[in-house]
């Protein structure tokens, strides 16, 4: 026994106590890499599932679209299409996002008020559309939601010499946007963080739409809340890393209404109500609990644990 050498030398082979600590860090960081490579990978194949819509469904069926609000309108009128929202900015996720097209109103039907022209355009595509297509409109956008695919969202604006208006969100009249701007600032976050801010907000709209529909946020708001994110971001550009952190970041961000840069609207999200309302402190508290169950699945190294983040 006096040969033992005490328990480091025993236990240790020889290793002092700072290199046995040192060795353990060592795998502990090895088996971390390992990981988030596995992670990473299903984080890949995840995005490429979500990037494989079909492009050539989603414009023939804005062409269905089109035929049918050209039929059913005034012959004064026309009505052009333009991709827009999730679909121009790349953030589109099969099965999730919906796809925006803006009809952008020309002749007489420009001259009426948002409500008339939502309301006609909803009676034109159910004249002429399929009846098992369900055509309805909101505040400012029309629906439709076809049996086998992905919905299509149409936002009626008209245009006053350079300048696009939408429905305004609180009174029927038109209000001025200018989605340009915040495009480009997306565009600009997304180069910042190596084009990864992008594939992050993708798997950030994949998470939430897995959430209680009263609890989810807006796809608009998603992207607002990246951009602000990551403003001044300095960790390590990858998904892995990035998801994480835009739930934590946007647990904090989202006590606060954020200006909207499109100019549509004072607020991207004054659906939440003021700084601190009780709408605020919920969404708050389900982005924060999101966040650590990333951690946990993280720390547990559980692939599963993270793919029930992604699973309805």
């Amino acid at each position: 026994m006096g040969g033992s050498g005490g328990m480091f030398g025993s236990v240790g082979s020889g290793h002092a106590p700072s290199e046995l600590k040192d060795k353990l860090r060592q795998e502990a960081e090895a088996s971390a890499q390992q990981f988030e490579a596995e992670l990473g990978k299903l984080f890949g194949e995840l995005l490429s599932g979500y990037n494989s819509r079909d492009a050539d469904e989603t414009a023939e069926r804005l062409q269905t679209v089109k035929d049918a609000l050209h039929e059913f309108t005034d012959p004064a009128t026309s009505f052009d299409t333009h991709f827009g929202g999730s679909v121009a900015k790349h953030t589109y996720v099969d099965g999730i996002s919906d796809v925006d097209a803006m009809l952008v109103v020309r002749g007489e039907l420009a001259d009426a008020d948002p409500r008339a022209v939502l309301q006609h355009t909803v009676d034109a595509l159910r004249k002429k559309l399929d009846p098992n297509v369900q055509v309805s409109a909101g505040r400012v956008a029309i629906t439709v939601r076809f049996p086998d695919g992905p919905e299509i969202q149409l936002i009626p604006s008209r245009r006053d010499g350079d300048v696009l208006h939408v429905p305004a969100w609180e009174q029927n009249n038109w209000s001025p946007i200018n989605p340009r701007q915040f495009m480009d600032g997306l565009t600009k976050r997304n180069r910042e963080t190596g084009g990864k801010l992008i594939p992050t907000i993708k798997l950030v709209k994949a998470v939430n739409a897995t959430l209680p529909e009263n609890a989810r946020l807006s796809g608009y708001h998603i992207e607002s809340l990246g951009v602000a994110a990551f403003r001044g971001y300095d960790g390590e550009c990858t998904s892995v890393r990035m998801l994480p952190y835009f739930f934590k970041k946007a647990s904090e961000l989202v006590m606060r209404p954020m200006v909207d840069r499109t100019g549509q609207s004072v607020h991207v999200d004054q659906n939440l109500g003021p700084e601190g309302s009780p709408a605020r402190v919920a969404a708050s508290h389900l982005l924060a609990r999101i966040h650590q169950r990333m951690v946990n699945a993280s720390a547990a190294k559980s692939s599963e644990r993270w793919q029930g983040l992604f699973d309805d």
